[in-house]
């Protein structure tokens, strides 16, 4: 499925995440930058957590390849 990313409006290949609005998801790009400012805020245990907990698990809900 693609989704629309929810922070830089680009395609977000992924399942849909029960704390996201329908058809909104994260690219992998902008997961990334929110995992590195989770484990700022939180550390690495927590910030992972945190940022899984937002928008769910890498490789289901978001940074998937689209299909071409």
């Amino acid at each position: 499925m693609i989704l629309q990313c929810a922070c830089c409006g680009g395609q977000a290949p992924g399942k849909q995440w029960w704390n996201q609005d329908k058809s909104w998801g994260i690219c992998a790009r902008c997961y990334r930058s929110v995992l590195v400012h989770e484990v700022k805020l939180y550390g690495e245990a927590d910030g992972k957590l945190e940022a899984e907990r937002a928008y769910g698990l890498p490789g289901i809900h978001h940074s998937l390849q689209a299909a071409e």
